[in-house]
């Protein structure tokens, strides 16, 4: 929305990136705001009915709706249910892996080469639980189901208020997924995988053009402060070349870690120098292998992607079961689009958040203690979803548009000739 006098963009979101709607017109304008805010602006508010439309494509914000806000946002694998919150250690997941092996033990005779090979992707379209999160493109979809699953469920007397999450940051790691049968892209680093190595060092350098600076203060810094955590244990080992290796990387990463935010990027390049010099003295240590860079020649913005992939490796490699349990909240979000088409899938511009964890084989089981944070960029709360639901669906959008099959198309026309 513009002022014309003044030429002055307003954004519809306050400090904390929340908006409030409480009709479909409102939210089409928080829309169209949120793209002008970006220099995208649309020309018309049916541009939003469709993720295919270029104004929307280019704002990169995809979507999410939920009935209510949880506060945190997870994959089903990793929501708080009650058999998990009982155990005296409820932040330690058990793996969700054995459901889905035993479900393609049962089918996978019936799959194809596809479903087989996107076998997560497949077990989260049937309902179990995996570490895929459903996000589409395509903004009036996620407000569909934030208000179709609002109406649906007990509100028990409270004010119905559903929500809609925007997320822009976030790299593209399909690629890479559909090459490996890999459940995470955590997995493929640490076994130092050449081909995934070199993705994200390209998905990085393109990532956003303020990665240098935003980027490297959210992600590089929260980084070096878990390394400085894990290394401190030195005292923990009996060889002493490793205990004055692992001192060295604490010291190196603890000084990055409370420099201030107005430092320069040269100085903060010159202290991740002695970091990457500390774990390049580490035993067995973790130096990984990018195509086509050369360190000497490199511009400040490769020098910082490349360490910040070298420590992120070795951050991952070396942290143990038995340390604090930790959320990941120094990696962008990775999406990921399957090979593998579901007419739902496409009905809804559908595709998915692969949030990423590290496994760890405990007591013959594996567990899951190492998860990483989904976090939204903005966030719009959706009031009187009934009568939101009533205007999608003037536009023809409604159960039976949105998942296709023959029992919610029937089950839409049987609800509307009642």
């Amino acid at each position: 929305m513009m002022d014309e006098q003044n030429n002055i963009f307003f954004d519809p979101f306050a400090e904390e990136g929340v908006a409030e709607v409480d009709s479909l017109s409102s939210f089409i304008k928080i829309i169209e705001c949120n793209a002008i805010n970006q220099k995208f602006p649309i020309e018309h508010w049916s541009d939003v009915l469709t993720a295919e439309n270029e104004h929307i494509l280019k704002s990169n914000y995809i979507y999410r709706g939920q009935n209510k806000d949880h506060g945190k946002i997870n994959a089903n694998a990793f929501r708080k249910t009650e058999s998990i919150l009982c155990k005296p250690e409820y932040n330690i997941y058990p793996h969700f892996m054995p459901a889905t092996n035993e479900f393609y033990r049962q089918v996978s005779h019936r799959l194809n080469e596809d479903e087989r090979k996107q076998w997560v992707a497949f077990s989260q379209h049937h309902g179990l639980k995996t570490n895929l999160l459903d996000v589409t493109g395509s903004p009036l979809v996620a407000l569909f189901f934030a208000c179709y699953e609002e109406v649906k469920s007990s509100t028990n007397g409270r004010e119905k208020v559903a929500v809609v999450y925007l997320f822009d940051d976030y790299i593209d790691v399909t690629e890479i997924l559909n090459k490996f049968s890999a459940v995470t892209i955590i997995e493929l680093m640490i076994r130092g995988e050449k081909f995934t190595i070199n993705k994200m060092f390209k998905l990085l350098k393109g990532y956003k053009s303020n990665w240098l600076y935003d980027g490297y203060q959210k992600y590089f810094m929260n980084l070096c402060m878990n390394i400085e955590k894990i290394a401190k244990n030195s005292d923990s080992y009996d060889d002493t070349c490793i205990k004055l290796a692992l001192k060295s990387i604490h010291e190196s990463a603890k000084a990055i870690s409370e420099l201030p935010k107005n430092v320069s990027i040269i100085e903060k390049l010159e202290k991740a120098q002695k970091l990457f010099e500390a774990i390049q003295g580490y035993p067995n240590r973790t130096i990984i292998e990018v195509d086509e860079f050369d360190f000497h020649h490199a511009d400040v913005r490769e020098k910082m992607i490349y360490f910040y992939l070298v420590f992120l490796v070795f951050y991952l490699k070396h942290h143990q079961f038995n340390y604090e349990v930790t959320n990941l909240d120094f990696m962008p979000l990775m999406i990921f689009k399957p090979n593998v088409s579901f007419e739902r899938s496409r009905l809804q511009n559908g595709f998915f958040i692969a949030q990423q964890f590290k496994k760890y084989a405990k007591d013959d089981e594996q567990q899951i203690r190492l998860i990483q944070e989904i976090n939204y960029t903005k966030k719009i709360k959706i009031k009187n979803p009934d009568l939101i639901l009533t205007q999608l669906n003037a536009l023809g959008i409604n159960e039976g548009a949105i998942y296709g099959d023959f029992d919610n198309v029937a089950k839409y026309i049987r609800q509307s000739f009642e």
